[in-house]
């Protein structure tokens, strides 16, 4: 980045950003716009409810004359006079927005660059806590199935199927896991290789411990 780009200053950041609509969120992942950069973008955006026109007001508030014209063009059947309507009472009576855009709040490139990389490394912390997480609560439900588990992965084992291999092997990995979140590794190893030694002629069945990582 050179000097020039550093200086360049973010543009104005409308209000609500961290409420993206669904049309807006569909076109950030379409253009690729980074995440963390909207994110650290919305962190100066204003929240603003959105404001009601008073039309029933706003089209008492026209003369007489202008009313009766816009309902004659309506009895006529006139394309679009609802919408020229609108426009009409807006150039009239609408109230003027608040500027969410004031420059105490308008960052450099260059620190806008560096926010989102600091965003993406919290992002990141907080993905692979929640992936912890998770996986908690997944071993803390299964053990007090770990017997019943066992018993179905020596019954899928015995089905001799390919796809009953594959079930099998699953079911391993998660009491491999489990094993080794309660401190018994050595036990789930030993377990293994006995199975390892009492079907050592199921290739079908040994190959798939070895992609599995479990022999």
């Amino acid at each position: 980045m050179d000097e020039e780009e550093e200086d360049l200053v973010e543009p104005p950041v409308p209000a609500n950003l961290p409420n993206l609509s669904i049309a807006l969120k569909t076109f950030a992942e379409f253009f690729k716009i980074n995440e963390d950069l909207i994110t650290v973008a919305a962190q100066v955006s204003v929240p603003q409810k959105e404001e009601v026109e008073p039309l029933a007001e706003w089209i008492a508030a026209l003369s007489e004359e202008e009313r009766n014209d816009f309902l004659l063009r309506v009895v006529k059947g006139e394309a679009l006079v609802g919408m020229q309507l609108l426009k009409r009472l807006r150039e009239l009576f609408s109230i003027q927005k608040i500027d969410n855009s004031s420059g105490k709040h308008q960052r450099l490139l260059s620190e806008l660059l560096a926010s989102t990389k600091q965003q993406e490394i919290y992002r990141q912390q907080q993905e692979q806590l929640d992936a912890q997480q998770a996986k908690i609560q997944k071993l803390e439900a299964l053990a007090p199935r770990e017997d019943k588990v066992w018993e179905d992965v020596f019954k899928l084992i015995d089905l001799k199927q390919a796809k009953s291999y594959d079930q099998a092997i699953s079911h391993l990995i998660d009491l491999r896991d489990l094993a080794e979140y309660q401190g018994k590794l050595k036990d789930f190893q030993a377990c293994i290789q006995q199975i390892h030694k009492d079907y050592s002629t199921r290739q079908g069945l040994l190959s798939r411990f070895r992609k599995a990582g479990l022999i």
